[in-house]
């Protein structure tokens, strides 16, 4: 996640998103869509906002749909799961998402800070197997959750980015049809040998992706770990979430916070034969204007049915706020090739 400190600064000065009328909640984002920055692949869908009185915690940091848009799994980065249920006109648009269950994922531990960064959850995603995965940054570790969804096993070694840990490790992971998945730090890590993984050194301007072959255990009892390439990186963005669609593409989600607010940007990045995207070959799907949306922090990607066009969902991170709704808000891809 972003850092507090720029978070806070710019609420104190009141330019983050619109403040509903005369209420003492601000409203993540415009109460409408705004015209985005440049051309643009994606058309909106629908917008709600989560109550913040309501039984849906905030710090939401990742989302993944279920049965089609039905509903929602959201991950918090205190390490609650939440399920959620989505309510949609005729037409399909969203109209509001209402609470179904939540399960605690969190590990206890006696030193606070350790207990925080262990329990950092920050995305979602489906693996081969139907099970949900969850990765966290503040140790770098991915986990499957169990079925009561309270328990999960972690798939990375704990020592395998423990000089790395930090608030800035996997803020993002994308499944791949081997039900391996890839991981991504949120911004250029600090000890990037640790992440090189046999490929080389980083260059620059870009960020490590890791390849977690979830099917192939060593006798530590964890997952082999491989390079995947490295994601080019633009100034002042940072990675929020990632998800994978039917084609093999993977999509992007990225943040950027000045004074007048957030903005986010979605790259799609297409399979190629080798299994892994073409980093180099990214497709800008959208680019919002800042203050258009909030602090959107989760990514997934569903169809309706198998021949409806893409749906893309993004859900904000609210920082836990006590005045900060949190954003729920849908695209749809309908040219896509």
């Amino acid at each position: 996640m972003f850092t507090r400190r720029k978070i806070l600064a710019c609420v104190l000065i009141g330019l983050i998103p619109l403040a509903a009328c005369a209420a003492p909640r601000i409203i993540e984002g415009g109460l409408f869509p705004y015209a985005p920055i440049g051309t643009t692949e994606l058309e909106p869908n629908g917008r709600v906002w989560i109550p913040i009185t309501g039984q849906i915690t905030g710090g939401q940091s990742g989302i993944l749909a279920i049965d089609g848009g039905a509903g929602f799994w959201m991950i918090s980065d205190r390490g609650t799961l939440t399920r959620a249920c989505a309510e949609r006109d005729g037409d399909g648009h969203l109209e509001a998402v209402t609470f179904e269950a939540e399960y605690d994922l969190r590990l206890s531990h006696p030193d606070a800070y350790v207990a925080q960064l262990t329990n950092d959850a920050e995305d979602l995603a489906y693996g081969t197997d139907g099970k949900v995965y969850v990765s966290f940054e503040g140790y770098g570790r991915l986990a499957q959750i169990q079925s009561d969804n309270t328990t999960r096993h972690n798939l990375i070694d704990p020592e395998a980015f423990v000089r790395a840990q930090g608030n800035r490790l996997f803020e993002a992971m994308a499944p791949l049809p081997d039900g391996s998945f890839l991981v991504f730090p949120e911004e250029r890590p600090r000890d990037l040998e640790l992440f090189e993984l046999g490929a080389g050194p980083s260059p620059e301007e870009t960020i490590p992706v890791v390849q977690v072959h979830a099917k192939n255990i060593q006798p530590n009892g964890f997952a082999r770990l491989s390079s995947a390439g490295w994601l080019p990186i633009s100034d002042g963005w940072a990675v929020a979430s990632a998800d994978t669609a039917e084609d093999g593409a993977v999509w992007i989600l990225e943040r950027s916070i000045n004074l007048t607010g957030f903005s986010s940007r979605i790259r799609r990045f297409p399979v190629t034969d080798q299994g892994l995207p073409n980093w180099e070959n990214g497709q800008v799907m959208i680019e919002t204007r800042p203050g258009d949306l909030g602090n959107m922090e989760g990514l997934t990607l569903w169809r309706p049915s198998a021949d409806a066009p893409q749906h893309i969902t993004l859900i904000s991170d609210n920082d836990n706020s006590s005045f900060r709704t949190t954003l729920v808000a849908e695209y749809i891809w309908r040219d896509q090739p």
